[in-house]
């Protein structure tokens, strides 16, 4: 299987031909394949990973060690950690078979050969499903989930009822786009901001809407508008500053500074769990989210019936929160979707991104993450998604594991879902699949 260029965490329009990794070239390569070469494995099969490493040529290297491993992204380890001598066996063999339900990953790492490649700290990385479908959360969903949103919308329309305030950037519309920035107040004393775009030669009447939430990070991803042809598009950038990749950087880094501060916390992502379910980072951001779609789909030009979500890691898992709270989204695509799976630890499994209850800094706080987590977990919301979905999780992703993604996928229970793992994907998305599910949330 040829490996397909990555795309960062934006719209394909903005970042098309990026690489989402560095593109220097390795004094070693590492191929690795599957006896199903589908890499979908039933529940308790054993799977068989082939290993080959060569040189930059492509010739077989006949010196050095590979140490191997297989594990279940968590604490299971399947097949110990073993050094597979090169000049004995290139290429060489590992199998092994999960007792449950999930990935099945295999992680490579050598300490004499020069630059071995690596996609997840230390090691490289890829797995294969095992039985996936079968996967289920660990903890039950509070029986007050639903009612806290709702209430908590209330309380958000009733104390602060103001509506987003908008303005034309005139720069950012010199080409063939008008950019509006807007600002919305919303409760902890801040405010969420993001823009609206529509082409300039648009046609006149009502046209679909494309929403997005921004991924994770300081970027262009997470700071510039979107641009889908023929949209009238919606981003929303998360931070509580007006957003410019040249300017705000300080800001952003004030941002995580304040989470230490405040919380004892390392980012903004952490920042709150550990107190009240209101004192979470993404309690704002939720509300005024969902805030600013309703006002986005009352525009004149746009068509309430045909608005569709596509968010990426951060934007994924906060799709999630939208499509099931929001009745203005018609059908959701969420790629490698992060804020999921706050529990996998209690399975052995590795959490799902910023693994906030792991990440709490103290016994006290950890025990209000737990407590906390249940309600901004992508699992939890994706229980009351009813739109027809798109979810794609990456086979070799250390930061948003597939199995927390096939997880939430799994209680969805709608009428129109589909699920696609991305072979060898690590914490980004390969390019044909940003466009194939784009296009498929164009098809309204």
């Amino acid at each position: 299987m040829k490996r397909s260029q990555f795309l960062s965490w934006s719209s394909p329009a903005l970042l098309a031909g990026l690489a989402f990794f560095g593109t220097g070239a390795f004094a070693a390569k590492v191929d690795v394949s599957y006896d199903h070469k589908n890499g979908s494995y039933h529940l308790g099969q054993q799977a068989t990973f082939t290993v080959s490493v060569t040189d930059d040529a492509g010739k077989k290297l006949t010196n050095g060690c590979v140490n191997a491993m297989l594990d279940n992204f968590g604490t299971n380890v399947v097949f110990a950690e073993t050094a597979f001598d090169l000049s004995k066996a290139n290429p060489f063999k590992v199998s092994g078979r999960l007792p449950g339900p999930g990935y099945l990953r295999l992680r490579l790492k050598s300490a004499d050969i020069e630059n071995f490649p690596k996609n997840g700290g230390d090691w490289y990385a890829e797995s294969v499903a095992c039985g996936e479908g079968q996967l289920r959360p660990p903890v039950p969903c509070p029986d007050d989930f639903m009612s806290f949103w709702k209430n908590a919308q209330a309380a958000y329309d009733r104390e602060m009822p103001g509506q987003p305030e908008m303005r034309l950037d005139e720069k950012m519309s010199e080409g063939a786009w008008n950019v509006w920035r807007f600002s919305l107040d919303v409760p902890g004393n801040r405010k969420l901001h993001g823009y609206v775009t529509k082409e300039k030669k648009a046609p006149a009447g009502r046209l679909p809407g494309r929403i997005q939430i921004a991924a994770a990070g300081f970027g262009g991803w997470s700071q510039l508008p979107i641009y889908e042809s023929g949209n009238v598009c919606l981003a929303i950038t998360v931070y509580p500053f007006e957003p410019d990749p040249e300017t705000r950087k300080p800001d952003y880094d004030a941002m995580d500074a304040a989470a230490k501060k405040n919380w004892g916390v390392d980012r903004y992502c952490l920042a709150g769990v550990g107190g009240k379910r209101e004192d979470y980072f993404f309690y704002p951001v939720i509300l005024g989210s969902l805030r600013a779609i309703d006002w986005f789909a009352s525009r004149e030009d746009v068509d309430p019936m045909r608005i569709g979500y596509q968010g990426t890691s951060q934007g994924g898992g906060l799709g999630f929160a939208v499509t099931a709270l929001s009745a203005r989204i018609r059908r959701s695509v969420l790629f490698v979707p992060a804020l999921t799976g706050h529990y996998g630890w209690k399975d052995g499994l590795q959490s799902g991104w910023p693994r906030i209850i792991d990440n709490m800094p103290d016994a006290a706080a950890r025990a209000n993450a737990e407590r906390n987590a249940a309600y901004f977990d992508g699992v939890n919301f994706a229980r009351f998604v009813k739109v027809p979905v798109r979810v794609i999780a990456g086979h070799s992703d250390n930061t948003c594991p597939p199995a927390m993604v096939r997880t939430a996928f799994n209680v969805i229970d709608c009428y129109d879902k589909a699920f696609e793992g991305g072979l060898r994907m690590t914490h980004g998305v390969y390019g044909h699949l940003y466009a194939k599910y784009l296009k498929w949330l164009g098809e309204f």
